[in-house]
């Protein structure tokens, strides 16, 4: 039975379809604007995975992350971190990609889970780069002003989630 059947049949409004047959989620339709930004997380999260676990293994294999504008230290910052920061870093990227797949199935625990990560992602630097507090606050300023838009951008979204 499609949607616009079952709504004639039952009078019902599209809102009232969704609170009363959930398991339906094929009638549940994603906004363009979280399509767009599931799909740019889920791109910037996995690059970031890849990115974390290489520099783990050696910082050579990510110089070409020197190329990309806003990312000239990274290799340095890198290096001077303690040696847990990549991994911890990617461990956290997994769990944003996990809330980012939540979200897109239109799950409220997925902004839990991705913004709980993106937060520990955007705080990780202050642990361990051996900076005082206002050069790290200088390096992670753009990341941590991306992190803060995009939970705020999925927030717009939350009465569209289960």
């Amino acid at each position: 039975m499609t949607k616009k059947n079952f709504i004639n049949q039952t009078g019902m409004s599209e809102i009232e379809v969704k609170k009363a047959c959930p398991e339906r989620s094929e009638w549940v339709k994603r906004s363009w604007l979280i399509t767009v930004i599931c799909i740019s997380s889920f791109i910037g999260s996995g690059f970031g995975f890849v990115v974390s676990c290489l520099s783990g293994i050696n910082t050579e294999l990510i110089t070409f992350v020197n190329q990309i504008p806003g990312f000239t230290s990274f290799i340095t910052n890198t290096r001077d971190a303690l040696s847990v920061y990549p991994w911890l870093k990617a461990i956290f990227y997994i769990g944003s990609i996990a809330g980012v797949l939540y979200i897109w199935k239109l799950k409220r625990k997925g902004i839990y889970i991705y913004s709980c990560s993106q937060i520990l992602i955007g705080v990780l630097p202050f642990f361990v780069f051996p900076y005082p507090f206002v050069q790290t606050f200088a390096i992670v300023l753009s990341g941590l002003i991306f992190i803060v838009a995009y939970i705020l951008l999925y927030l717009l979204h939350w009465n569209d989630l289960k």
